[in-house]
């Protein structure tokens, strides 16, 4: 994440410059020459702002007003005894304050200190008493304020140089971390997080697509006719996480209408509009409705970061293309298998289905889910080197036949394992133990309770359930009352009990499953509840 403190050197300008006004100090033990001062100085105004002074009788009072106020100069009285200077070099060797001007009101003309003492102490002017009149010491002040300005102007510069440095390492880091993403569901939480750490923008964000497509659902509310770009919100964080149905509002559709021939950011009554620039796809914009007031090098630092964005978008949309055609191509091989046996396509996608909603009832996180959504399907994929007369006997299997009918599970093993792919990984594993027993007597290996991968005990029961739910060679569908029956009493024997009592407290959600991917046979079993 980008560092805090590069966000508390963005978000505001140096101290120095703040006050609408130039702050002087007059140091000096006589109230005469105070008064002098302000006579000289009063109504008085420099470079546009005007001059407010403030006063100390003793060192001791200086030293606390220059410890808690920036002071654009300093005028220090030098005193017969030489007193004085010990003032100006606590301030630049203690204080370390190399920024406020030093003036020094000689008592007496040729007190001047040598030429080394004022360059190390860096005293910018001295003048006796005698020839300080209020025309000299207010030219003296003018002079001093302008040396002061550009000081402050130069250490603005290099710290701005300095911060937009370290953000652009940190924009480098954040944008790496963006191509690491497992799953498109984190992309928005994940750039929020990082434009958060450069900028206060809140905790609303939009990320909208700009559609070319004449037949596109137009959700933006624009009367744009066919043909013309439309913008669609397609994820959402905080309250507009439950608006992406609702139109775009005209003030953002303004913003959008006018970005789109720019990658500028757009930043207008407190909200920002980051465009998202997709190479050889539709464009992509980040609208953050709540952002505060941001500076030219935060605004630098979000356009760089947005546009690495928009090259991880166009990465993710490339592996989503890999991940679908991997998906439809493990599929069509989970069928192949699965035909072997007389069962339907659908079968294969009622299972991914089962897996991913009891997976994510499990506690997996979505990509862990998806992944095995997409191995699911393969489970009996060890099928195709069995037999189809044993695969598709009607009857009950000799105990030969069922021998060789387990030993589907080691020869999907064998075809899955020793890919580096996690979903040819999770699926070599469920191959291998999706006949695990939870009380240990199940095959190939005998596993017992957790000993068998979560995957594997998830496909169980799906599979359980499925074969249950719908006719085979060899028996009829049950009625869901009978199958839930079943699959309960098998609890702790066949199945993991916590993943079963899951399954059946969120019942309604697989029966919708299996009526999304209905069999012809489906009239003649299971029954609605």
């Amino acid at each position: 994440m980008l560092s805090a403190a590069h966000k508390s050197v963005t978000n505001h300008p140096a101290p120095a410059l703040l006050p609408g006004y130039w702050s002087v100090l007059v140091v000096d033990d006589e109230q005469d020459m105070h008064t002098q001062t302000k006579l000289a100085v009063s109504g008085a105004s420099a470079f546009e702002r005007p001059i407010r002074l403030q006063h100390a009788h003793d060192p001791v009072r200086a030293k606390e007003l220059l410890s808690q106020t920036r002071f654009a100069v300093v005028v220090i009285n030098i005193g017969a005894d030489g007193q004085g200077m010990e003032l100006a070099w606590w301030l630049r060797r203690q204080k370390r304050n190399h920024t406020t001007r030093i003036i020094l009101r000689l008592a007496q003309a040729g007190m001047m200190p040598e030429l080394n003492t004022l360059t190390e102490a860096d005293i910018d002017d001295g003048k006796a008493m005698m020839e300080l009149n209020p025309r000299c010491l207010l030219a003296l002040l003018v002079k001093a304020i302008r040396h002061y300005r550009h000081i402050v102007a130069a250490d603005e510069a290099q710290q701005q140089s300095q911060s937009l440095q370290n953000g652009m390492r940190n924009v480098l880091s954040a944008s790496a971390r963006l191509f690491e993403l497992s799953h498109f569901s984190q992309f928005l939480p994940e750039i929020h997080k990082e434009i958060s750490a450069i900028a206060d923008v809140g905790q609303d964000a939009l990320l909208l697509r700009q559609c070319h497509d004449a037949h596109a659902d137009d959700k933006s509310g624009s009367n744009t006719p066919q043909g013309n770009p439309r913008f669609e919100a397609i994820m959402g964080l905080g309250t507009l996480q439950q608006k992406l149905a609702e139109p775009l509002g005209p003030e953002l559709l303004d913003l959008l209408q006018r970005s789109q021939h720019s990658h500028d950011i757009r930043y207008r009554h407190g909200a920002l509009l980051c465009p998202l620039p997709v190479p050889h796809g539709d464009s992509h914009y980040l609208y953050l409705p709540r952002a505060e007031a941001i500076s030219d090098v935060q605004q630098q630092l979000i356009a760089v970061f947005t546009i690495n964005a928009g090259m991880a978008l166009a990465h993710f949309a490339q592996e989503q293309h890999v991940n679908e055609t991997q998906a439809e191509l493990l599929l069509r091989l989970g069928h192949v298998a699965a035909n072997q046996a007389h069962h339907s396509i659908n079968h294969i996608k009622r299972m991914a289905d089962y897996c991913y909603e009891l997976g994510l009832l499990a506690g997996m996180a979505e990509p862990q889910a998806d992944i095995l959504s997409r191995a699911a399907p393969m489970h009996d994929i060890g099928n195709i080197g069995i037999s189809d007369a044993i695969l598709q006997q009607p009857d009950s299997l000799s105990p030969e036949a069922r021998a060789i009918m387990a030993r589907h599970t080691e020869i999907g093993w064998q075809l899955l394992s020793g890919s580096e792919q996690p979903v040819l990984q999770c699926a070599a594993k469920i191959c291998l133990q999706h006949h695990e027993k939870y009380d240990g007597s199940g095959y190939p290996n005998g596993l017992k309770g957790d000993a068998i991968c979560l995957p594997a005990r998830i496909v169980a029961i799906a599979d359980a359930f499925d074969a249950l739910c719908h006719k085979r060679s060899y028996k009829d569908a049950w009625a869901l009352e009978d199958v839930q029956a079943e699959m309960q009493s098998c609890t702790g024997s066949y199945f993991d009990p916590e993943l079963m009592a899951l399954f059946i407290e969120h019942i309604d959600q697989f029966i919708a499953i299996k009526q999304r991917w209905p069999e012809a046979t489906d009239t003649e079993g299971v029954q609605q509840q």
